[in-house]
């Protein structure tokens, strides 16, 4: 209940550091013309969570024990009851032994003292009886366990809550209280220890999980023996420090776990669990030490089918193909030094290479060196990266790289085809899908013929890497491979039918449509929908072309009918205009006269313009000149 009440901030409820507020206050009320009082909001607010938390409480608490906190109104009342209430039977119970003890027979004594000494030793006791000592614990309050455990020793070695806790657990658990786990190391045996919880873990294990190192450091200091105390999954406290990633605790724990004591980690499953866990944590520089103090661990797999290359080829960040940096940057990570630890010279042991692997910065002797640093200062004044955080990536970068190399010379050692291909064969892909064309270089260097690996859907490399997008892996093995046109030829398809000129033609991938920005992606995002939208969207463009059509065929039908009604007009005209000039020539046999008379008849208004059509009115305006005979100026 502590720690749920403490996860939540709520502890301020029960332990009076959050006081109810003033629950009323008077206002004028505009209906009744008069003061009233009502119910302020931060009383409501308080009240809220003050119900919310007695409601835990008492949810929590047995049909016994429910009826001393009736009846009681806020939270902190009822932690007050209960508290008082464990506390008055505690300090009743040694007297009630006693009692018992001299006043029954001695067939019933004996048995008596049996129950007596099982009470002792915590093992029949309810939890709730330690209900302080947890809440002690969880405030690294000393004092208050201190005067807990004079009252009840056996209280230093039980197990105080549902998980099967002890207090050694629990204090090491929150991280903080390092003196408070001093001295309860202090008063517990060496063998209380190692006492392990309900999943069979010990408080070193725990120490490993939260990356407590100055606990581990105290416990074992006290007792060698914690580092090999395996847990019911068979997992040892390194295992653990190397899965949370608390690398000071795994620098700590690897020289003081020794290959030569059982169990041991560094061999069979337990090793290569280490060595996939340190990848998995990008601990590359614990890896590079492993994979050489232990080769073999390079040649194992798991249980569950992963690997060492597995795991790293996953890591797509961790290599330079998956950094991103700008201009500046880029021209940083270039020029910046950085050394990497030869483990096959070390001579000194673990605890100094490791400590050795831990730091980025190198020592710098020639001039050279000396300008490219006071250089890469005054370009690391111009961008928002520290020079330092870069260098540290570079030699991350490099530190995987040559783990790569060195898993792949391991394999190598094997001498044997099947051995290699179930080591390199689904890492390659995987690498192929991510991009990282580093780990695909050097295992094909190092077995040429993982150029030919397929997938289920037989895809090659070039195949994948034309599916993801991915050109620096293509332009790789099309670079690398003698057979690159083979690899190439649309007439090598899939299990689909599909060549490579059909992959190419697919949509690209969301993690690379998305990497696009601008105006570039908005272009992009009708091919970002699925094939059914994409129909969607092809129907309605149909639709547009199709009302077009007809608003063109409307209009068309529209102007020829003006064109018709144009020329009706005209013909009208014109048969009218030789009717009058065959009754003037009759009448008159002088041609001059009949022009200017059949002119003066013939009345043909001059076109208006209405706006519609320029070309269509220009061309009414040239028949108007025409059969007005106007010459041209």
């Amino acid at each position: 209940m502590l720690v749920l009440l403490e996860s939540q901030d709520l502890l301020c409820f029960i332990n009076g550091t959050n006081p109810s507020p003033a629950q009323k206050s008077t206002v004028y009320g505009c209906s009744t013309n008069s003061m009233e009082e009502i119910e302020k909001p931060d009383y409501l607010l308080w009240r809220r969570s003050d119900r919310l938390v007695k409601g835990w409480i008492i949810g929590s608490l047995s049909e016994e024990i429910l009826d001393i906190v009736l009846g009681l109104n806020t939270a902190r009342d009822v932690w007050t009851k209960l508290e008082n209430h464990f506390l008055q039977d505690s300090q009743e119970q040694p007297s009630k032994k006693e009692n018992s003890v001299d006043t029954q027979s001695p067939s019933e004594r004996d048995q008596t003292k049996k129950v007596i000494h099982i009470e002792d030793r915590g093992e029949e006791k309810d939890l709730s009886w330690y209900l302080p000592l947890q809440k002690a614990t969880l405030r690294g309050d000393w004092g208050s366990a201190k005067r807990f455990f004079d009252r009840d020793g056996s209280a230093l070695t039980a197990k105080i809550t549902s998980n099967s806790y002890t207090a050694l657990h629990i204090a090491i658990g929150t991280g903080e209280a390092i003196p408070f786990v001093e001295k309860l190391v202090e008063l517990m045996p060496t063998e209380a220890l190692e006492i392990q919880n309900n999943k069979g873990n010990t408080a070193l294990v725990v120490a490993a999980c939260v990356g407590n190192t100055e606990a581990a450091k105290i416990l074992v200091n006290k007792n060698r023996r914690l580092p090999y105390i395996m847990n019911h999954r068979c997992l040892l406290p390194i295992h653990y420090a190397a899965a949370n990633a608390n690398e000071d605790l795994l620098k700590y724990l690897l020289p003081l776990t020794q290959n030569n004591v059982g169990p041991n980690p560094f061999q069979d499953q337990s090793g290569i669990q280490l060595l996939i866990d340190v990848i998995v944590s990008e601990l590359f520089d614990v890896a590079l030490y492993l994979v050489h103090k232990y080769p073999k661990l390079a040649t194992l797999k798991h249980q569950n089918g992963d690997s060492p290359l597995k795991a790293i080829a996953t890591k797509a960040s961790a290599f330079r193909s998956g950094t991103c940096l700008n201009f500046w940057e880029s021209l940083i990570y270039s020029c910046v030094p950085v050394k990497l630890k030869n483990y096959d010279d070390d001579s000194n042991g673990c605890s100094q290479a490791l400590k050795r692997t831990c730091g980025c910065w190198v020592q710098l002797n020639t001039a050279w060196e000396k300008f490219i640093l006071v250089l890469c200062r005054v370009i690391g004044l111009f961008v928002p990266r520290s020079m330092k955080d870069i260098q540290k990536k570079k030699l991350i970068n490099k530190q995987v790289v040559q783990l790569v190399r060195c898993l792949c010379k391991e394999i190598g050692s094997l001498n044997n085809h099947d051995s290699y291909r179930s080591h390199y064969e689904v890492p390659i892909l995987l690498a192929a899908s991510l991009g990282i064309y580093e780990v695909v270089e050097e295992i094909v260097d190092t077995f040429p013929n993982a150029a030919w690996s397929v997938n289920e859907d037989n895809h090659n490399i070039i195949q994948i890497a034309v599916i993801h997008r991915c050109e620096n892996v293509f332009n790789l093995i099309y670079q690398m491979n003698d057979h690159k046109h083979y690899l190439t030829t649309p007439l090598l398809p899939d299990s689909g039918g599909n060549t490579i000129l059909h992959l190419a033609g697919r949509l690209a991938p969301l993690h690379k449509l998305n990497s696009v920005s601008g105006a570039a992606l908005q272009m992009q995002q009708p091919l970002m929908a699925t094939n059914k939208e994409r129909m969607e969207l092809l129907d309605v463009g149909l639709g547009a072309v199709q009302d077009g059509l007809q608003r063109l065929e409307i209009g068309m039908a529209d102007k020829f009918q003006h064109v018709e009604t144009t020329l009706n007009r005209l013909s009208k005209v014109l048969f009218a205009t030789q009717e009058t000039s065959h009754v003037h020539h009759n009448r008159d046999p002088h041609p001059g006269d009949w022009q200017i008379m059949s002119s003066k008849l013939a009345k043909l208004e001059f076109p208006r313009f209405f706006g519609d059509d320029p070309t269509e009115w220009l061309s009414h305006v040239h028949q108007f000149f025409e059969f007005q005979h106007t010459p041209e100026t």
